[in-house]
């Protein structure tokens, strides 16, 4: 169940592995758009601190990163909804948690997942850069 505004968010346990729940003051004066931008704020500051082990483990999936970079951008740029970035946002990081999962459903270490995957997927561009005058 998710929720926008009144306070808690709840993602599958499998999905952040916390329940981010936000405990607002009881004042009259805080809107419901601000609870919005807090919880929202809350939610990305738990990706990020989720993106830093996979990433520093195999560096190939910086591409995480960037899709995450990505969705925060166009919400800034106002191309998206708060409620759709939230739940972009949840989508994100049941992906992550999938993707820390995997060298167990592939059968391979951590190690051995980062060799696999700088085999299999595309890599940088491998044409030599021109020289900049």
């Amino acid at each position: 169940m998710v929720s926008i505004g009144n306070g808690v968010k709840s993602a599958r346990r499998g999905t952040l592995a916390v329940l981010i729940h936000w405990i607002a003051p009881a004042s009259k004066d805080t809107d419901a758009a601000t609870l919005e931008k807090l919880d929202l704020e809350r939610l990305k500051a738990a990706i990020r601190a989720q993106l830093d082990r996979p990433i520093a483990v195999n560096e190939t999936r910086v591409d995480l990163r960037e899709q995450f970079e990505s969705l925060i951008d166009e919400y800034n740029s106002g191309s998206s909804q708060i409620e759709q970035l939230f739940l972009e946002l949840l989508k994100l990081s049941r992906n992550l948690t999938d993707e820390e999962a995997r060298h167990v459903r592939e059968q391979l270490s951590e190690e051995e997942l980062v060799v696999f995957d700088l085999l299999t997927r595309p890599g940088p561009d491998s044409r030599p850069r021109s020289a900049t005058k």
